[in-house]
């Protein structure tokens, strides 16, 4: 990758960094919503991680939409259970990353994988973002000395 590459991906690291900075926030700030939408996460993203470096780029989206899957089932009850606002939107957000690779699944030729994955890409930041968002503007849990 030359010097244009890193360019143009300097944006989107920026915002990864920002996003894990404020998600490894909630996980202080934030209440047991917000931690337990951490540890879903943290799961989620070590186990896209793990399928990246095991599967080439084309075979790789299937068990990523199982992980999606199991993702937005956590949410679900996250949200189920949470009086906070911020599951519901990332269950949303997470929704919308799995209509975009079932559509690849089912039409790759007309879907294509760039826009397979940053759409999936995107959803994932927004879903993550809701987490970041709910932990800064929810209340702070009381610390205990």
């Amino acid at each position: 990758m030359g010097a244009t590459g890193v360019m143009e991906l300097t944006p989107v690291l920026v915002l990864c960094g920002l996003l894990g900075l404020a998600t490894a926030g909630a996980a202080f700030r934030g209440a047991a919503a917000e931690h337990t939408g951490v540890v879903i996460f943290s799961l989620a993203w070590m186990a896209s991680l793990i399928v990246d470096m095991l599967l080439p780029a084309g075979q790789s989206a299937a068990p990523l939409l199982l992980i999606d899957a199991g993702l937005l089932l956590g949410l679900i009850a996250l949200a189920w259970k949470s009086p906070r606002p911020w599951p519901v939107w990332a269950a949303g957000f997470q929704l919308l990353s799995i209509a975009v690779g079932g559509a690849y699944l089912m039409r790759p030729e007309q879907v294509g994988l760039p826009a397979y994955w940053t759409a999936s890409e995107w959803a994932g930041y927004a879903a993550a973002a809701c987490l970041a968002v709910g932990a800064w503007m929810g209340e702070r849990q009381p610390q205990e000395d």
